[in-house]
Order: structure tokens, then sequence, then C-alpha cells
């Protein structure tokens, strides 16, 4: 579990590995700063990708700009810093590297309950690049791993989260290649897409935010259904919240720099405000286009594979828009729930509407009508029938696709696969799990079947 040579953490290890004896400080940080730059141009030599294209790590010069600053002020005492470090060529981004864990994972703590080299221990087994600095009352912690949701289930036992960062750096190695589609595809994490999909079309994923208990996690990042699920047996409060400007900002900074033009496919703007805070985005970002499914959860991921298979097909912006307006049209989901208390906390459905369903104790299906809105589509008072409304209404019109979805069951959503498969005559195009928001909304043990019908239903 050793971090990877040719990075950031090398030059930082090699320009504070000083036994050597010092007069002052600013001779000590003179000394850093000169092996710094030593290592920065050896970083071309120590990993592969550097060496090919002849060039040096882009955080570790970064780095070495940060100590040249730093050197400036020690020996002037001015704050303002003239451009001093020698112009190198440098990658696009850190990132860029042989990856061995997937996720590039950060947090910082407050009132930590045990010692770094304590964390570095209890850590080390989750990843690489495994780096904790500060004391108890402030720490950052940067890992490597393949399983962000479970280091901070973990980290939370350490201290009070106050800031995360989860980077996925193979999609962020793909977005750099050169044989890559001109259209850059990107949805939130309220569509619900398997991993594989996602990873055959490098589609980016704009994470909601689930707060826990006044901790605020990234959805499908740092938390998945089965940490959810775990937190949620002992959480006091939990809300959902539409991705932050910084959070826009750094995904869409970043595609720009990739990109010639960027489709975004949001969650209906009638349940979430994520639409309309791209919007605001858009208006400094002209390769932004915006297209509001009037959907969500599978029926939203319909959509955007759907436009993932027409980008790779080579579509023009416009006609992709073209269709996906009428794909929107013909695309319904309809979701099982066991019980609607959960929608009635989070304002999907009225808490007249709640209470009379827990009266009567009904099992109803919900859909969502033409202007993306959420609604009761039918009426059951046993999970078995309700099931089977579903089945019948995905009969009323010809299926060109169908996926289901689940909130931790995969069994019951097979159940229903398996009765639709047969009632139409086709497999379902993936089943997959929902994201932890959409689990919040509909309650675990939640099923739904989403389909692109040949024509319009109601």
């Amino acid at each position: 579990m050793n971090p990877v040579e040719g990075t950031i953490l090398t030059v930082l290890r090699k320009s504070f590995d000083i036994l050597d004896h010092h007069e002052s400080f600013n001779a000590y940080f003179k000394t850093s700063l000169e092996r710094a730059k030593i290592a920065l141009k050896e970083t071309t030599e120590e990993l592969e990708v550097l060496k090919k294209n002849k060039v040096v790590d882009a955080g570790a010069e970064g780095f070495t700009a940060f100590l040249e600053g730093i050197n400036y002020y020690l020996e002037t005492g001015v704050v303002d810093v003239p451009i001093i470090v020698e112009a190198i060529e440098t990658t696009p981004d850190i990132h860029e590297m042989v990856v061995t864990e997937r996720f590039c994972t950060e947090a910082l703590l407050i009132n930590v309950n045990r010692t770094a080299p304590d964390l570095r221990n209890l850590f080390q087994e989750h990843g690489s690049s495994l780096i904790v600095s500060g004391r108890q009352e402030k720490m950052r912690i940067h890992i490597h791993t393949d399983h962000p949701d479970r280091f901070f289930l973990k980290l939370r036992e350490y201290g009070q989260i106050v800031d995360q960062k989860v980077d996925d750096m193979i999609r962020e190695q793909t977005s750099m290649q050169e044989n890559k589609p001109k259209i850059a595809l990107v949805t939130d994490t309220i569509a619900d897409i398997p991993n594989e999909l996602l990873d055959q079309y490098n589609i980016h994923q704009l994470p909601m935010s689930l707060m826990v208990d006044g901790v605020s996690y990234i959805d499908r990042f740092s938390i998945s259904n089965e940490t959810f699920y775990e937190l949620l047996q002992k959480a006091e409060s939990f809300s959902s919240a539409q991705p932050d400007k910084r959070t826009i900002e750094r995904l869409f900074d970043f595609l720009s720099d990739h990109y010639e033009q960027i489709l975004v496919i949001t969650v209906s703007s009638q349940m979430s405000g994520t639409y309309n805070s791209l919007v605001q985005y858009q208006k400094t970002n002209p390769k932004l286009h915006l297209f509001d499914s009037r959907q969500n959860s599978a029926s939203e991921g319909l959509l955007v594979v759907n436009a993932a298979r027409m980008i790779a097909s080579g579509k023009s912006l416009a006609e992709i828009v073209e269709q996906l307006e009428l794909l929107a049209k013909r695309t319904k989901i309809y979701v099982s729930v066991k019980t609607l208390k959960y929608m009635v906390k989070q304002g999907r459905v009225s808490k007249v509407t709640g209470l009379a369903a827990k009266i009567l104790n009904l099992k109803p299906v919900v859909s969502i009508d033409a202007d993306g809105k959420g609604m009761i589509k039918e009426k059951a008072l046993s999970l078995k029938k309700n099931q089977k409304q579903i089945v019948k209404l995905l009969k009323q019109k010809p299926v060109d696709e169908y996926v289901v979805v689940h909130a931790l069951d995969p069994e019951r959503a097979q159940k229903l696969a398996d009765r639709i498969a047969a009632e139409v005559g086709k497999q379902p195009t993936f089943i997959t799990s929902i994201s932890p928001i959409v689990a919040m909304n509909a309650g675990i043990g939640a099923v739904a079947a989403a389909a692109v019908f040949t024509e319009e239903v109601e």
C-alpha cells in the first residue's frame, strides 16, 4: 500500500527528508525547496505516462511553486510573489497515473479522538497513498481507495467530518484521452445507471448531497446504499440537497478544458433545484447545454443511456436533444413503495395523501406526470397486487426497452423483472440499485420499473 512514485507525494517526501543540521528555519526551508526542485524534475523518469510525454507531474509542480512562494516571503517579507519557478511542461492533472485504487479521497475532521499515527494504522489497509496530517483539533486525511463509502463510514467514528472530496481518477483519465467523443455527457446522481454503463460510455455524475446528522455526504461516492442503510439505523436526522456552487464549478470547469460541448441531463426541475442552479452556471459557460428530463431515478437513467448511445454513434448535439424531447414523452416510471412516510417527510407526497395511505394500509404505485411532478398512479392493499399493477401498466403500449431498480431488495426486483419479461417478451436492459437519495425518498425495499414505450402513454 505504498504511494505511487512520480507524484506530489514523492516530491513531498524527498523535499523534507533532511537529516543535516541547519542554523535556522529559513536555511532549512531553502534546502527543502532546492530538494523539491530536483525531485520535481525526477518525476519525469519515475512514472511511465510522464516519461512518455516528457513532462513532470502537475500537482508536484504546483506544490513546488507553493514552496517557492513561502521561501520568497521568508527571505523578503513580501507577500506578492513574482513568478520564479522555472517553466516546465506538466501533465494536465495530478491523477494521470497508473490507477491502482479508483477514487482519490480526502476528508477534513475536527475534534479527532485519535492521533495521526493512530489513524494511519487504522486506515492503512483501506487503500494506498495514505497521508494523515494535522493535530486532533483539525486533521486532514488523503487516501486512494476503491471504497470511499466504507472509508467515510469508519472515519465518522473518530471525529466530526466537516469536508469531503472524492475524485474518480479513471473517469478523469478517460476524459483526457484524444480519441474521446466531442460531447461530454453529465447527469446527476439521482439517475440510476449501473456502473458498467457509466464506464462504457464515460458518463459523468454531478453528485447531490446527503445530510446525515449534520454531516454532508457525497451521494453515490462517500455514501452508498449499503452505508446509508447502516447510518439510517442510528441517524436522528437526514435530508438531501442539490449540488453546491463549488461542486458544479469544479466538475464543469474540468470538462470544459477537455470537451467541445457538454450535455447535462438533470432530474425533473419540479423535484430538485439542480436544474435552476445549472441555469445560473450556464450563463458563464457557453459549452453547457441543459436538458430537463422531467423524470427521476430509472426513467432519468434510461434517457441518459439513450443519449450516451447517440453520442457514441456520432450524432450532433442538436440531433440528440431533439430525440431526447421525443423519448422523454414516451418514458415512464412506476414505483412500488412499502410506505409513503419517507416521501411525505421529504415533501414528495402531501401529508394528507400519506395519512390516508397509512390508515387504509395502501401500497401505492407512484409515477411522474407530464410536467415532471410526482403522483399516485395506482393504489393496492398488498405489495403483490401492487406489482401486478406495474406489470399491467407496462402492457398498455408496446415497450422499446425497460429497466428495473431497487432499494436494497435485489430479490424483489428480480421477481418483478421476471414477471414483466414474461408479459412483454423481452429482458430488462439492466437491473440495478437506486441511489441513497432516491432510497431516502422511496424507502428501503422499494422497487421500480421504468420503460420507453413506442408511443406516448398517460
